[in-house]
This record gives C-alpha cells, sequence and structure tokens, in this order.
C-alpha cells in the first residue's frame, strides 16, 4: 500500500519556503567573481580581451574573431617571458650548470640535470600559460559549484566578499616555474630559502603528504609567489617522487598526460 504524502500545516509549510529561500540565497551567495591577480602586464586589458574572448565561446558560435582574441592575449602574456627566462637561468644556473639537457613540448620548457649529485635538483621547467587555457580558467571558476568543489577536497584560494555576496577568486598562474630536488630537504634548505634571500617571495604555500596538507589526488608541492619587477611567478617545488605522481602519475591530470606524453617519455628515462 503506498504512503499518503503528509499535509504539512501553516508552520511547516512556513519553515519549507523559508529553506526554499535560504538555499536560493546560498546559491546565489556560492557565485565566484574571477579576476587578474597583480603580476601581469597590462593586466586590465588582458582581463577584458579574455572576458570578450569568453562570451564568444559562450555564444555557441567559432567565430574567425577568436583566432585574433587569441593572438591579442597571447602577445599580452608573452609580455612577461623576460622576467619567467630570468628566474629560471638564474636557477639553471645555480643548480643545473653549462651540462643541462633542454627538451621542449608546446608551451613548456625542461632543463635536465645531467649532474645530479652536484646540486640535488634533477629539473627545472618554465612556461607561459596559453591563451586557451587561462580563459579556459576563468571560465571553469565562475561556473563553479562551490558546494561539490569544497566535497571533493579541492583547495582553492576563495575569499568571500560580504558586500558583493559572492566569492573572489584572484588568477595568477600566468607564468609557472617548476623545479625538482631529489629529495625534500633539498627543497626546505636548498631552494626555498634561496628564493627567500634573492627574490620577493610574496606568498608560500605548502602541499605535503608528511604534514598532512596534500591533496586528495596525492598531489604534492611547495607553492611559492614570486614577483619580479611587476611580474607574478609561481614557482611549483617538488621532491623526486611528488613531480612524477603529478606529471605522469595518479595526480597527474589527464590533459597534461596527453599534452606532453613525448617529453614524459624522455622523463621517464632520465628521472630514474
Amino acid at each position: 500500500m503506498n504512503k499518503a504524502t503528509p499535509i504539512m500545516d501553516e508552520e511547516q509549510a512556513l519553515q519549507a519556503h523559508n529553506s526554499s529561500v535560504s538555499a536560493s540565497e546560498a546559491s546565489e551567495q556560492s557565485r565566484i567573481e574571477v579576476s587578474l591577480a597583480q603580476g601581469f602586464v597590462a593586466g586590465n586589458e588582458l582581463e577584458g580581451l579574455l572576458r570578450e574572448r569568453n562570451k564568444i565561446m559562450d555564444s555557441g558560435y567559432w567565430l574567425p574573431g577568436l583566432a585574433e582574441y587569441n593572438a591579442r592575449i597571447q602577445l599580452l602574456l608573452k609580455m612577461g617571458e623576460p622576467s619567467l627566462q630570468e628566474v629560471r637561468e638564474d636557477l639553471s644556473g645555480r643548480y643545473l650548470g653549462a651540462m643541462s639537457r633542454y627538451l621542449t613540448a608546446k608551451n613548456r620548457i625542461f632543463l635536465l640535470n645531467t649532474d645530479p649529485d652536484k646540486s640535488g635538483v634533477r629539473l627545472i621547467s618554465s612556461r607561459v600559460k596559453s591563451a586557451d587555457r587561462i580563459a579556459g580558467k576563468m571560465r571553469e571558476l565562475e561556473t563553479l559549484d562551490i558546494a561539490t568543489d569544497k566535497a571533493a577536497g579541492t583547495q582553492r584560494r576563495l575569499t568571500y566578499d560580504n558586500e558583493r555576496s559572492a566569492y573572489r577568486y584572484d588568477l595568477s598562474d600566468g607564468y609557472g616555474i617548476a623545479l625538482v630536488g631529489q629529495t625534500w630537504d633539498v627543497v626546505d634548505k636548498q631552494v626555498l630559502p634561496y628564493l627567500r634571500d634573492v627574490y620577493d617571495v610574496v606568498d608560500v604555500k605548502r602541499y605535503r603528504k608528511d604534514e598532512g596538507t596534500q591533496k586528495v589526488s596525492g598531489y604534492e608541492a611547495v607553492h611559492a609567489k614570486v614577483m619580479v619587477g611587476d611580474i607574478l611567478i609561481d614557482v611549483h617545488l617538488h621532491d623526486l617522487g611528488a613531480f612524477k605522481r603529478a606529471e605522469f602519475g595518479e595526480a597527474a591530470k589527464a590533459r597534461h598526460v596527453a599534452q606532453y606524453m613525448q617529453v614524459h617519455n624522455m622523463l621517464k628515462e632520465n628521472l630514474c
């Protein structure tokens, strides 16, 4: 026998209505406003181009103008390359020496240490994020469901703006460097102190299994944000095991594995 649906009295109906309103408000308050953080050349112009480019994508039409937007965005991003190159060459000169092996894949440069016993640093890589990827990340964050994201255990740097009833996310990883030490001791006792001594390190975030702060995926790193002039560079420091898991192991993103398959095969041969 089917049970009859209980009839709500006036008080219960009011409670149900309030719950519905609260859920609606919670949904409104869970939206994310994404902006570019300080540290991009012509940041306001770049952000405007990214938003215009995403409007074209949202329209559902692959218009001829999209390629032009991508080219203009990439041109602005590339204006930060000299600062990125400055840091990469400084670190490679200090830790890799003149005999490093040079590999490239899409927008990434990899420098492999041919004599890792000398410094304990195995690899340094750098990249400027592509126009497609940085615009895609902006769209992804703006449509993110906060509750689902929190349930997944993703550690995003969101701040809540009470006046606007919205979360804020400052997109900052346009320029990136990864440095791989043989061990975490190399990272903590050699590389991170050097960065702090020589550069303007404005923030450090640690995702470490031995400290209980690794990401749910198993990803481990120490992230240091470094200002070089007006350019913000994200420096990701790994030990060898953490780098392997992040690039082609259980913590790797599927798109990275697909994009860098050829260079990953070479890295696997050299990072034993």
